[in-house]
């Protein structure tokens, strides 16, 4: 008999440039997929993606392969008929240990830990280049795609023009600055985005009919909310929430008159995937902030 498990799904794929090992977490009639742990952290600020997965149930020449050879690691999790790509990047510590009767390892991971700091920049630009072409041309020393969300037209040119030379990672993080962006390495790609601009789109909605699990928790700078695992949602999405109730978690809530907790039109600032595949956690945490600032 199919064993469906809440419908949960993942394929997770380790290895290295000449060798990988796919453990296929799609339920099936002839056994049951290995347990798996893991949280994902896409956060713009920290510049690059985290994970920490644990793996249980395999065996020991298994374990050692992933301590001794293994660098790599992609993570596909999300439901029957709805799941994507959660996490692609390479292993920078790995610990085993015992729960119970059963073994496990437990890997650390980092997106662009092979590239985020190992490359250069060095390149002068003209007089006059516009903004957006000096830093997709410090984007582009990381080789990975690049997608740039919001308006960067109206940004000043380089007058006097323009020369760069160091870490790819430091001179992304001056540009940052001098022109109002966050930019970070996840999902095999360097993600720019403009001060508070948004993915065009239809934005995400979050009912309790609709994958919203609980209440909507209101911070001072925005919400938070536990959806369903979401492989599809990432940071600068827009999403709404429809709740009937909701909790606030700051200290103003006593000073100033707030409406609607946890209700309306968010952008995503930064999100968490957690999960247990035969726990309790497979969903998303987001956290949003008010477009137009909290009403």
């Amino acid at each position: 008999e199919l064993m469906d498990y809440f419908r949960r799904v993942y394929k997770r794929e380790i290895g290295s440039d000449n060798e990988i090992r796919t453990f296929d977490g799609f339920p099936c009639s002839t056994a049951s997929p290995m347990q798996i742990e893991f949280r994902i952290d896409q956060t713009p600020n920290a510049m690059r993606s985290y994970a920490e997965i644990t793996l249980y149930g395999l065996s020991a020449a298994s374990r050692q392969a992933i301590a001794q050879r293994f660098q790599k690691v992609r993570l596909t999790a999300g439901y029957v008929g709805s799941y994507g790509q959660i996490f692609i990047g390479e292993i920078e510590n790995v610990s085993m240990g015992r729960a119970g009767a059963e073994s496990f390892v437990r890997l650390y991971c980092q997106a662009g830990a092979d590239k985020f700091g190992a490359v250069y920049v060095s390149r002068g630009f003209g007089a006059n280049t516009p903004a957006l072409e000096i830093i997709l041309a410090v984007a582009r020393t990381f080789g990975y795609p690049i997608e740039v969300v919001g308006d960067f037209s109206q940004l000043p040119r380089a007058i006097r023009g323009e020369v760069l030379f160091g870490a790819s990672q430091i001179e992304m993080d001056k540009l940052a600055r001098r022109y109002g962006f966050r930019w970070f390495i996840e999902n095999g790609q360097v993600t720019i985005i403009k001060h508070d601009a948004t993915r065009p789109g239809a934005a995400f909605q979050f009912t309790a009919q609709n994958g919203l699990i609980g209440s909507p928790e209101l911070a001072v700078d925005g919400v938070s909310i536990d959806v369903l695992l979401n492989p599809v949602i990432r940071p600068a999405d827009q999403f709404t929430v429809e709740a009937v109730t909701g909790r606030a978690s700051f200290h103003s809530i006593y000073y100033q008159r707030f409406t609607g907790l946890g209700r309306g039109l968010y952008r995503v600032t930064s999100l968490q995937h957690e999960g247990s595949f035969y726990g309790d956690r497979w969903q998303t945490k987001l956290h949003g902030a008010r477009p137009e600032g909290l009403q």
